[in-house]
């Protein structure tokens, strides 16, 4: 295959469906490392949260530098023409290689503490994370036109699920890897370690997303004349607001239970090293349950996963709000902690599946791709920037609260986790509201099982 074919140049013959199918197994494997591996030693989840509490920084602070990622999504609408005109594969794969290298700068993190101490540190952090966010918004705003591209439709489902179980058993291993350091080690040398080998592996997964075909330039003229266009007319699709809606309240939702790590260690009590491996519950439910949720999603519509997802998300905020205000926590023990944590993994692999099919299928025309999705990533993004921010200020506030209130109810964690269940009830009125993609509803599908067990039980 030629250069300009492999990242796609200006008439070029279309890719078929065959085509496609046999390079989605690269798009799986450089997923698992560029994403599932790479994040997991680095950036998100309970490794990235020690690191963050070993440089002693404050949970506003936290909140600020979580906020970061999402916010900088706003310059989607702003990248999304040169994105069209470069081409979405190449600006993809670029940003992809930037970023692990914007990572690997935090291991001379001893010698700027050495130089200025643990100010200095945590300013070349916080730059560091600007730099990498920056550069993680570009690669995920061409990644969404190119992935509708290079996916065929009618198996959608079924490779979102696919790709669910194969980055959900790399980020178990990757977790447990990473508990085990953590557990054995000391300091920051430990997550160093970690960050170095999650660098490596990120910049292994850019060159394996070489082999994908599709996300093709589009002509710069072209571009530049169709772009604001089609996103006005975005804006006015009526189905896509309520879906925005719906993704703006599942994404201040998970702004807030990004903090359930320091929960279960300041609050439970869990140890470091085991609270970064029930993050491996999470990642079992999710591939115990992600193969029906995509069989759902394409056998009889996406909603039939997402509304189920958001459902069990609702009683999972109401759950941990209870352990933060009860102490039930103790009562249940890691074991009892991990099967809520489960739980979790299983709502966030159907609401991942049924919204990002809904997205692709149902919601986002083909030929106007580039401009909804920008839309979309942006709108995700300042939703889950004003979220990170709202849930490290609501635990600050909390936290003066609680010195004046002796009250259950004021525990900062009891506060945080009660007021996402507004947005989890929201989430589930919008996307309910959002045009179905699929031949059944939610309700239909219950019917019909129950139907068909009120049958079985009768025999």
């Amino acid at each position: 295959m030629h250069e300009s074919q492999a990242i796609g140049a200006p008439g070029d013959v279309p890719v078929s469906d065959a085509e496609k199918r046999r390079a989605l197994p690269w798009s799986v494997a450089a997923g698992v490392l560029a994403s599932s591996v790479f994040t997991a030693w680095t950036v998100v989840g309970s490794v990235f949260l020690l690191y963050l509490r070993e440089l002693d920084i404050s949970k506003a602070q936290i909140g600020f530098l979580l906020s970061l990622f999402p916010f900088c999504q706003l310059i989607a609408p702003l990248v999304a023409p040169g994105v069209a005109r470069l081409g979405a594969k190449r600006v993809s794969v670029g940003a992809y290689v930037g970023r692990s290298l914007a990572i690997a700068a935090l291991l001379l993190l001893p010698l700027v503490m050495a130089a200025g101490g643990r100010a200095w540190a945590v300013a070349a952090v916080t730059v560091v994370l600007l730099v990498y966010a920056v550069l993680r918004a570009v690669a995920e705003t061409a990644w969404y036109p190119w992935g509708q591209d290079y996916t065929p439709e009618d198996v959608r489902g079924k490779y979102g699920a696919l790709n669910s179980v194969c980055a959900g058993a790399a980020s178990l291993l990757a977790l447990a890897v990473a508990g085990y350091v953590i557990a054995h080690g000391q300091g920051l040398a430990r997550i160093m370690l970690l960050q170095g080998a999650g660098c490596a592996a990120g910049l292994c997964g850019a060159v394996l997303f070489l082999k994908v075909p599709g996300g093709r330039p589009t002509p710069a003229a072209a571009a530049r004349r169709a772009h604001w266009a089609e996103m006005r007319q975005a804006l006015r699709d009526v189905n896509f607001r309520y879906f925005l809606c719906g993704t703006a309240a599942v994404t201040l939702v998970a702004a807030m239970a990004a903090f359930l790590p320091l929960l279960l260690a300041e609050k439970v009590g869990i140890r470091p090293g085991t609270v970064v491996w029930l993050d491996g519950a999470a990642m079992i439910g999710s591939l115990a349950s992600c193969f029906l949720w995509g069989w759902l999603a394409d056998r009889y519509g996406s909603r039939t996963a997402l509304m189920p997802g958001l459902t069990l998300g609702l009683v999972l905020s109401v759950a941990w709000c209870v352990i933060a205000t009860t102490g039930l926590g103790s009562r249940l023990g890691t074991a009892g902690i991990a099967t809520l944590v489960l739980a979790g993994g299983i709502a966030a692999a159907a609401v991942s599946i049924g919204s990002g099919r809904l997205l692709l299928t149902g919601v986002v025309p083909p030929d106007k791709s580039v401009a909804y999705t920008a839309i979309f990533y942006s709108w995700s993004g300042l939703c889950g920037g004003v979220g990170s921010l709202l849930a490290g200020g609501i635990l600050s506030a909390a936290a003066g609260l609680r010195q004046h209130l002796n009250l259950p109810l004021a525990d900062p964690y009891a506060v945080l986790f009660a007021l996402s269940v507004v947005p989890s009830v929201l989430g589930w009125v919008f996307f309910v509201r959002t045009r179905p993609d699929g031949p059944a509803r939610t309700r239909d599908l219950i019917g019909r099982l129950a139907a068909r067990a009120g049958g079985l039980m009768r025999l």
